[in-house]
């Protein structure tokens, strides 16, 4: 489709541009917040350096808090989601 074209060019762009530095960032949040938007930002339709970042955030919070999140499944397409939607 054009619009996932077009989310992949201005994902790379912003890779190449200077613009794409790094940065960073602390965050707080409730767990339920946390496992929403985890979903959310590894979904196939998330940018793709968005999608590395919650992944990440995905398997740090899965080590840490393994009774929170012991349904969260990594699947193969990079996605992140949760038996149980709503905790």
């Amino acid at each position: 489709s054009s619009d996932l074209e077009k989310k992949k060019l201005q994902s790379a762009m912003r890779t190449l541009l200077p613009m794409g530095i790094l940065t960073g960032i602390i965050i707080t949040s409730n767990h339920r917040n946390w496992r929403h938007m985890i979903e959310m930002r590894t979904s196939i339709h998330a940018e793709a350096e968005i999608r590395e970042v919650f992944r990440a955030i995905a398997l740090d919070l899965s080590l840490n808090f393994d009774h929170i999140y012991q349904d969260m499944t990594f699947n193969d397409d990079g996605s992140v989601t949760f038996e149980n939607s709503k905790i």
